[in-house]
């Protein structure tokens, strides 16, 4: 069962059958708490300086004001300094963290946990914003959004005529540009430190500060669709069947003669899709590509990568906090599928691997299918890529 401790924290105290049946991908919910504790671990405009000072070697941060964004200088003489950021951000501008997820411990053991309940992507930021000001017009995104807010206070303007559940990425330019709908707002919510914001994809808003600043975190879900799943399925069986590498008809782009043809023949190959595609196949495919998207959460695996070579058959192995694998063929090779990267084997062990993919704690030895130097060598090899560790006594790990 997925991990749902993150989700429940966020929701609480809802519950979260309530919000899977009521709100997801269905209506806006706001939960109140008057608590402005309640997410001051996740991270703080107090933390902001020391983050600055570190991350200024990347592209994660940006500053925006009514919508017109600006990246800092990362390197050299006119490197962007926290005094310069202190300016922007009196001139109004919001101090944009994208990917914070991936670089601060506290954040990404929520989206971790939030991407293994819902089996997607997440993406994070975090938008530190001073009082009476916007960072961006009003838009829709193409992904469902929490928002948590961490201090001070944020005006969010919610309206009713976006587009229901638009496609991932359709009309990109579209919602960037989008401007403030006519009909007035469906929902103006004043989010409050500790409150939560939840939205759909396609909600029009227009969040802003009015009288205090603000600083909140987005979790964004980008989940994956039966769109995606009869796609994969139609692809593996164009892989298995030659027929649907076949040429459409000569000339059926300007001959009209050749469309009943067409259609004919497309109509044989979509009934052979919905008795011969192999979903349990597809389903593995799309578990593996959204394995590879998600990050690892750092847990000092760096100081267990020596202790490969003290491990023999009685040693008790586990899996790492929130690893999980998904194990595919791949030609004359098997490919073992976890959060942060792969490993790939001969096709012998593929046994081993779907054992140490299915089990969470056990010892070297019970791995099946191979002789005992080669288990021992595969161990040592999945500790070194960070996808097993030597078990620590229950309650410490």
């Amino acid at each position: 069962m997925p991990d749902l401790s993150a989700l429940e924290f966020i929701l609480h105290p809802m519950s979260v059958e309530v919000f899977l049946s009521e709100y997801w991908e269905k209506k806006v919910l706001h939960i109140p708490r008057n608590r402005p504790d309640y997410y001051s671990h996740l991270f703080s405009l107090g933390e902001l300086d020391s983050f600055l000072g570190h991350s200024m070697t990347n592209d994660e941060v940006r500053m925006a004001r009514s919508g017109s964004v600006t990246h800092p200088n990362v390197e050299g003489d006119n490197k962007t300094t926290l005094y310069q950021f202190y300016e922007r951000y009196r001139d109004g501008h919001t101090i944009v963290i994208r990917n914070i997820h991936q670089c601060w411990p506290p954040v990404g053991e929520i989206a971790n946990a939030l991407a293994r309940a819902f089996g997607c992507y997440i993406s994070t930021f975090s938008y530190a914003t001073p009082e009476n000001a916007q960072g961006f017009k009003t838009h829709w995104d193409d992904h469902d959004i929490f928002a948590l807010q961490l201090e001070g206070e944020k005006e969010w303007r919610l309206y009713d005529s976006g587009p229901e559940l638009p496609r991932y990425s359709k009309e990109r330019g579209e919602y960037e540009r989008q401007s403030k709908p006519a009909d007035g707002p469906s929902h103006v919510i004043n989010l409050k430190a500790g409150d939560l914001l939840y939205f759909p994809k396609g909600v029009i808003h227009e969040p802003r500060t009015r009288t205090c600043s603000s600083l909140h975190v987005t979790f964004g879900l980008f989940p994956d669709t039966w769109e995606k799943i009869l796609t994969e399925s139609v692809m593996d069986l164009a892989d298995r069947d030659p027929r649907f590498q076949e040429s459409l008809p000569f000339g059926y782009s300007v001959e009209k003669a050749h469309a009943s043809r067409l259609f004919e023949r497309a109509q044989e190959l979509a009934e052979e899709v919905s008795g011969a595609a192999h979903f349990e196949a597809s389903r593995n495919r799309l578990a593996a590509k959204f394995l590879d998207r998600i990050a690892p959460l750092a847990d000092g695996h760096f100081s267990r990568l020596g202790s490969g070579t003290q491990v023999h058959a009685g040693t008790p192995l586990e899996r790492r906090r929130s690893m999980e694998g998904v194990v595919l063929a791949q030609g004359g090779k098997v490919k073992l599928h976890f959060p942060g990267g792969h490993y790939l084997a001969a096709r012998e062990s593929e046994a081993a691997l779907r054992f140490v993919a299915m089990e969470e704690r056990f010892l070297a030895g019970d791995i099946p299918g191979r002789g005992e130097p080669e288990r021992l060598a595969l161990v040592r090899d999945l500790i070194q890529v960070g996808f097993l560790k030597v078990a620590e006594p229950k309650g410490e790990r």
